[in-house]
């Protein structure tokens, strides 16, 4: 990711997930034992990243980038059925589990791209992307006249038919046998730090 000049939030992710374990164990539980509350805050992290760890080995970016949009339109979905403060935590963890492929995204979007010109297309891709979503809040704002819960269906659906587009179009997409002159002259300079 920094070779693309990324910056990934996985670090920090765990930290709070380790920290916010405690946090609850301590105000919830009442639990008061430095030492349990510090192990804790190491566990919870580390059993979540094992598994995630192993899956992120054998998977590919393209993948990540698929179970990002589904999140995207399970979020909306979530909103519909919260109705006490646990849903509608789950719904906000559902919002955050959305940025899980940001970076498998962003490198998906820069991969496409001559090198030269990656800057100029991750550029026009949030142009386009910025586009769509600020026509799409007036969509949403007609649909909430109607009911805030048509605007989370409507966004929901919206959020399906995109992540079945890409699904058809991207990720069944057999990887290219060739190169591009974009990518043989990527691969043929000299690795930057």
């Amino acid at each position: 990711m920094l070779r693309m000049d990324l910056m990934t939030f996985a670090v920090p992710a765990f930290m709070a997930m380790g920290a916010y374990s405690a946090a609850i164990a301590g105000l919830r539980c009442g639990i008061t034992d430095t030492i349990l509350l510090a192990a804790l805050s190491f566990a919870v992290p580390a059993l979540v990243a094992l598994p995630l760890g192993a899956m992120v080995l054998r998977l590919r970016g393209v993948y990540f980038v698929l179970v990002t949009f589904l999140f995207f339109t399970l979020f909306p979905v979530t909103l519909v059925w919260a109705d006490s403060f646990g849903w509608l935590a789950l719904a906000f963890v559902v919002r955050g589990l959305k940025e899980f492929g940001e970076p498998a995204r962003k490198a998906l979007i820069i991969g496409e791209a001559v090198p030269a010109l990656r800057a100029r297309t991750y550029g026009a891709y949030y142009l386009i992307r910025d586009c769509v979503v600020t026509t799409g809040s007036f969509l949403g704002a007609w649909l909430w006249s109607i009911s805030p819960r048509a605007n989370f269906i409507g966004a929901a659906v919206c959020g399906a038919l995109g992540t079945i587009w890409f699904w058809w179009f991207i990720y069944r997409r057999k990887p290219a046998t060739g190169l591009t002159d974009g990518q043989k002259r990527a691969e043929s300079a000299p690795a930057s730090l």
